[in-house]
């Protein structure tokens, strides 16, 4: 075991007293052992002070600071990489669990493949979309983040640090401009396998439109100059798919109006079908539009399960 590499599990916390004890707890449960657990609290306002020192005189591998104010998830996983011993970063939110392979499935992909920057693996329900283990490659990350949020990632620090990966300048999407980054000077690595329990809180960023909004407003500006640098997709369809995805960051928070908007947007700059038929079924408003997308999904589903 001495021999293998360290790698540094980087926990942002904020006001997760009740739920950090199982995300340590995972990761001490795991099958590969040479693991040093930082945890950064982000100025938390309930007991996670002093559930942190607990934990930390149960775990020796556990080091921790305490931040003076309250500056965000992703300054906090900065900050955590900087202070890392360990050549290989993994990250874990506070209300996340790792199931006991995680880390040794992950490292033994990044040890064999020297070229591989970062490896990701599925989390809840995200196999049913049927993506298959493999090299993920910038152009997959233009459109859309396929790949999940922080919890999925073990990385090379080196390439953390030369591409500066970790901006705490954007409200949300800070786990697709990672990926961006990433990606620009490696490949990365997808293992299909639900490796990660997942948990989305009510004070969750993808909660708050406004947040949402200007995450994603960067990343649409980051995503148009890379695909003019690279050429991945014709500029139209890019910009079209980009208003169809504004128009679904809207249905999440059911404001029919702006998911009309955007949707009308996306046809005028390049017809889709889909595009189109979402648009005539959102005239007769949100109820509709709803039970149109849930049946859909659960048509595709049971689709590839027959496949």
């Amino acid at each position: 075991m001495e021999n293998l590499p360290l790698v540094s599990v980087v926990i942002p916390n904020y006001n997760r007293d009740t739920l950090i004890k199982k995300a340590v707890e995972s990761i001490n449960s795991q099958t590969y052992k040479n693991i040093e657990i930082i945890i950064i609290d982000d100025c938390s306002t309930d007991n996670s002070a002093e559930t942190i020192k607990y934990l930390s005189e149960i775990y020796t591998n556990i080091r921790f600071k305490f931040l003076s104010e309250n500056m965000g998830a992703n300054f906090c996983r900065k900050e955590g990489v900087s202070i890392a011993n360990g050549d290989f970063i993994s990250f874990l939110d506070s209300d996340d669990t790792f199931l006991p392979t995680k880390l040794e499935k992950q490292m033994n992909i990044l040890l064999d493949n020297p070229e591989i920057g970062f490896v990701t693996t599925g989390f809840g329900e995200s196999n049913i979309k049927g993506v298959k283990s493999g090299n993920i490659h910038l152009k997959d990350l233009i459109k859309m983040n396929n790949i999940g949020g922080f919890s999925v990632i073990l990385a090379r620090k080196k390439i953390i640090l030369e591409t500066s990966a970790l901006d705490d300048s954007l409200k949300s999407c800070q786990d697709w401009n990672f990926y961006l980054k990433m990606l620009e000077k490696s490949d990365g690595y997808r293992l299909r396998e639900n490796l990660l329990y997942y948990s989305e809180q009510p004070d969750s960023i993808s909660k708050n439109l406004d947040n949402v909004l200007q995450g994603y407003g960067i990343i649409k500006e980051r995503t148009q100059l890379l695909n003019s640098k690279y050429n991945f997709y014709n500029q139209s369809e890019l910009s079209s798919y980009q208003e169809y995805y504004l128009a679904m960051r809207y249905y999440k928070f059911k404001d029919i109006k702006n998911i009309r908007i955007h949707l009308l947007n996306s046809l005028k700059i390049e017809f889709s079908m889909t595009t189109f038929i979402y648009y005539i079924v959102s005239l007769f408003g949100y109820s509709s539009l709803r039970f149109f997308k849930e049946f859909k999904i659960l048509v595709t589903r049971i689709i590839r399960k027959i496949r």
